[in-house]
């Protein structure tokens, strides 16, 4: 199966985690149960937002590269796999995993797993962008970087 993604549609899968990813963390807000939760779901829930703008203006003027491949199709197979993998690309799934919070700590470990999935389908967007673009990618690679880290942090501090 070939997989053909333009830049467009590659920032609007990205878009689509976001906007789930919001809506994800507003729901855990209302499970969490200590203000650090609560304030940390807060900010992530601004990141989001944060981010879907950055993904808005990028589609002004983006156009993707074809990295090095070993075969036909190969950089598109792989970006459509890990997007099928991530919870947040299909709107039925990710109102099944909100809907399926039960208490602060679920909604920490699942919001671990999304901000691991984010990470890893951000930087293979890295790689098929270049000049500006390349880097606010990167820098929102970043940026899902230290929102793990903040969860694991807390997620120490409520076990």
């Amino acid at each position: 199966m070939s997989y053909l993604f333009t830049g467009g549609q590659v920032v609007e899968l990205a878009m689509q985690i976001e906007r789930n990813g919001a809506a994800f963390y507003e729901a855990a807000r209302m499970k969490a149960g200590s203000d650090a939760a609560k304030k940390l779901f807060d900010y992530l829930i601004g990141e989001e937002q944060k981010h879907l703008r950055t993904f808005r203006e990028m589609l002004k003027d983006l156009e993707l590269v074809r990295p090095r491949e070993q075969y036909e199709g190969e950089w598109g197979a792989y970006l459509g796999a890990a997007a099928a993998e991530h919870v947040f690309t299909d709107d039925a799934l990710a109102r099944s995993a909100i809907d399926g919070i039960r208490d602060e700590r679920q909604a920490i470990q699942f919001a671990i797993g999304f901000e691991k999935d984010s990470i890893l389908l951000f930087y293979e967007l890295s790689n098929l962008v270049e000049g500006r673009n390349k880097a606010v990618v990167e820098k929102l690679v970043n940026e899902e970087r230290e929102h793990l880290r903040k969860l694991s942090e807390l997620k120490k501090s409520v076990a």
